[in-house]
């Protein structure tokens, strides 16, 4: 299950309108679970990942940085903090419960 990760990976490309502003319930799983997520910088998934500060971002155009993002995060000192916000944005999410 996603409780058992540390770090959800969700990619989509941006070729088409939809994608470009789509956001799938995967992240929205991943963040409730208290993962930290890596997902395609598009418009809507990013707006989450940089409101909330609960992850990193990647090129549509560049997906050989997922393995390097993903390093980067479990070695980064930011994972914690990533946790933490994860934490309050479930927390946000359930209405403060």
């Amino acid at each position: 299950t996603a409780a058992d990760a540390d770090i959800g990976i969700h990619m989509l490309p941006g070729f088409s309108a939809q994608n470009q502003y789509a956001l799938p319930n995967k992240i929205f799983e991943y963040l409730m679970a208290g993962l930290a997520v890596v997902v395609t910088d598009l418009p809507e998934m990013a707006r989450i990942v940089r409101s909330f500060e609960v992850g990193v971002l990647v090129s549509r155009d560049a997906p050989e940085e997922i393995p390097d993002q993903h390093v980067e995060l479990q070695r980064g000192r930011e994972l914690p903090v990533i946790f933490q916000a994860c934490r309050g944005y479930k927390n946000k999410v359930k209405g403060g419960r």
